[in-house]
C-alpha cells in the first residue's frame, strides 16, 4: 500500500487509579501502526474494548497518544493542530444525538462552521446549507429543526453533513450505523459510500459488523486489546484469515449454510483485561495454537501483502 495517512507505534494509556508516582494504567493501544492509501475505505475491526473507537479519536485529534505519530503525506498530526490541519480530518460519532447540540437547529450548526472557518463567502452560507442537504439527503426544511425533532437516521445524515461541511480529505465513521433501526443502516451505508466516490475522500471506517466492513472496505486491519494483528485486502483477510483471531471473527459472521467443519473455530475463554500487565501474545489464552514462544515473545506483523502478527500463522506469513 501507498501511505497516505500513516500511523507508526501510536499507544494510549490511560490512568484510571493508583498515585501519581504508581498509577494504575489502562492500555487502550499498544504500538499500533498501519498505513492508509487515499481514496480507500479503510476497515478496522474487533472485540468491544479493542481500542477501536481510542484510535478513531486519536486520528481525528480528539485524544492524545502516549507515544508514536499520526502523518498525513508526511507531516505529522498532533493534538496542536491548525484550523486547515483539523479540516482534513473529521469524524462521524456513533450515537448522532449525543454528537449534536439538541438547543441548535441544524442551520445554526451548519452556518457557525461555515462561518467560524470560512469556507464560503458570508453570502454564500445559506446555499451552502441547502448544498449540504441535498448531499445527505435530507430535505431543505430540516434546516429549521432541532436535532430532537429528527428521526435517529436523519439525526445520523445530519452529522455526517456537519462533517462534510469542512470539506474533509479524511472522514473516520465509527459506527456509525450501530446505533440506528437496521431499516435505516442500509441507507446511511449507501450515502457514504457515495460520498466517498463522488467526492474523493478517505474514510476509515470503524465497525464490528464484519460483513458491513466486507461489502464497503477495500482494506481492513483486526485489533486486539490494542495492537493490531492482522492487515491486509478485505477479501484477502476475509477469506483467508491467517491470524487465529482473525478465524474466529470469521465464525462468528451469520450464514445461511453451515461453515464446513474445522473451518472456523469459535473463541471459548474471555478477552484479558486491559489493565493486566501481558507478557508475550496477549491473545495466547484463547489461541488453540499456542506455543511456549507465545508466553515470553510478542510477533510484530510480518508479511508482505497480508501482514500478521502470530508465532504460528496459517499458511505462514508470506502472503
Amino acid at each position: 500500500m501507498n501511505a497516505w495517512l500513516k500511523v507508526e507505534n501510536l499507544s494510549v494509556d490511560f490512568p484510571v487509579g493508583g498515585t501519581r508516582r504508581a498509577p494504575v494504567l489502562l492500555r487502550a493501544l499498544r504500538s499500533v501502526s498501519l498505513e492508509v492509501p487515499k481514496g480507500t475505505v479503510f476497515g478496522v475491526v474487533g472485540e468491544s474494548g479493542c481500542g477501536k473507537s481510542t484510535l478513531a479519536r486519536v486520528l481525528s485529534g480528539l485524544t492524545a497518544p502516549t507515544g508514536g505519530e499520526v502523518s498525513l503525506e508526511g507531516v505529522p498530526l498532533g493534538m496542536h493542530r491548525s484550523s486547515i490541519q483539523r479540516r482534513r480530518v473529521q469524524m462521524v460519532f456513533q450515537d448522532p444525538g449525543s454528537s449534536l447540540n439538541p438547543a441548535m437547529t441544524v442551520r445554526t450548526m451548519l452556518s457557525q462552521l461555515l462561518r467560524f472557518h470560512q469556507i464560503v463567502p458570508k453570502d454564500r452560507i445559506e446555499d451552502r446549507c441547502r448544498e449540504l442537504m441535498t448531499q445527505v439527503n435530507m430535505p431543505t426544511d430540516a434546516l429549521d429543526r432541532k436535532p430532537g425533532n429528527l428521526s435517529g437516521g436523519q439525526r445520523q445524515r445530519i452529522a455526517i453533513a456537519r462533517a462534510l461541511a469542512l470539506e474533509p480529505e479524511i472522514l473516520i465513521a465509527d459506527e456509525p450505523t450501530a446505533a440506528l433501526d437496521v431499516s435505516v443502516q442500509a441507507s446511511v451505508l449507501n450515502l457514504l459510500q457515495g460520498l466517498i466516490r463522488d467526492l474523493g475522500m478517505t474514510m476509515i471506517f470503524i465497525s464490528h459488523d464484519m460483513a458491513v466492513v466486507r461489502r464497503i472496505c477495500d482494506h481492513v486491519a483486526v485489533m486486539y486489546l490494542g495492537r493490531i494483528v492482522e492487515i491486509g485486502k478485505t477479501e484477502h483477510v476475509f477469506t483467508d484469515p491467517r491470524h487465529p483471531y482473525t478465524n474466529a471473527l470469521m465464525a462468528a459472521v451469520p450464514r445461511l449454510n453451515p461453515v464446513p467443519a474445522g473451518e472456523y473455530q469459535m473463541l471459548k475463554a474471555e478477552q484479558p483485561s486491559p489493565l493486566a500487565n501481558i507478557s508475550g501474545c496477549a491473545f495466547r489464552g484463547r489461541c488453540p495454537k499456542a506455543g511456549s514462544i507465545c508466553a515470553t515473545q510478542n510477533p510484530d506483523l510480518a508479511g508482505k501483502n497480508q501482514l500478521v502478527a502470530c508465532h504460528f500463522p496459517k499458511g505462514g506469513t508470506d502472503a
